[in-house]
């Protein structure tokens, strides 16, 4: 009988980066007709009478320790019916590029407006592994808005506020010396993270929208919970 601590087992590329660097981006990986057609979708729902009701005004705190300038600069909603038919379609896909069993936990779907901003925070453990999505954009200098993340070390457990301190409360080029990642996702692209592991965050918005959609899965096998 085979030692299970021993026994050989190969991982394709994909998968080990994922497991050791925390995260992937995954480029073209959603095609352009169903990001059309997710969006339209979305944006005709936008003019029914009963859209507040789905995608509520954010008047709170998104993440922690945002600036009170930033509160209140999106909209977002849990489940909407275009993220979770886009929930399905990519979980999927995504058994062809990662060898994880995954399970999908819940979608949502948030537009973020000028001055929007997304402190450095881990996920709960719902968001085990997440993909982040960006539908379409309109921004002052014709980028997408980037994501920062850090994936050299496990930060899981950690406290808010020292997660701030290790990423977010960096300048731009101590962020880089501490291997914190820029990532411009154009729509279509998709990044995976592990969520509870790996902090991310967003500097202020300067645009006049970016619609995303957030993704959220867990692996089967493990032992997190929540």
């Amino acid at each position: 009988k085979d030692d299970p601590k021993t026994f050989p087992m190969r991982v394709d590329p994909l998968t080990y980066e994922f497991m050791t660097k925390r995260y992937v981006v995954l480029k073209d990986f959603i095609p352009k007709d169903v990001i059309k057609m997710t969006l339209d979708t979305w944006r005709s729902f936008e003019t029914h009478p009963s859209y507040d009701a789905v995608m509520n005004h954010e008047k709170r705190d998104i993440t922690w320790n945002n600036p009170k300038s930033s509160i209140g600069k999106s909209h977002g909603g849990w489940c909407t019916p275009w993220g979770n038919a886009l929930h399905d379609w990519v979980h999927k896909k995504l058994d062809d590029y990662i060898d994880l069993p995954l399970e999908q936990t819940y979608s949502y779907t948030r537009n973020y407006e000028r001055g929007a901003y997304l402190g450095s925070h881990l996920d709960r453990a719902s968001c085990e592994i997440s993909a982040t999505i960006c539908l379409d954009y309109k921004s002052d200098d014709g980028k997408p808005w980037p994501i920062w993340i850090r994936g050299d070390k496990n930060f899981a457990g950690m406290e808010a506020d020292e997660v701030q301190t290790h990423t977010q409360l960096l300048n731009h080029r101590h962020r880089k010396q501490e291997n914190c990642s820029q990532v411009y996702l154009e729509p279509g692209d998709l990044l995976l993270y592990q969520g509870p592991n790996a902090p991310h965050w967003r500097d202020y918005f300067l645009g006049d929208y970016s619609y995303h959609i957030f993704l959220h899965f867990f692996n089967k096998f493990s032992s997190m919970r929540g």
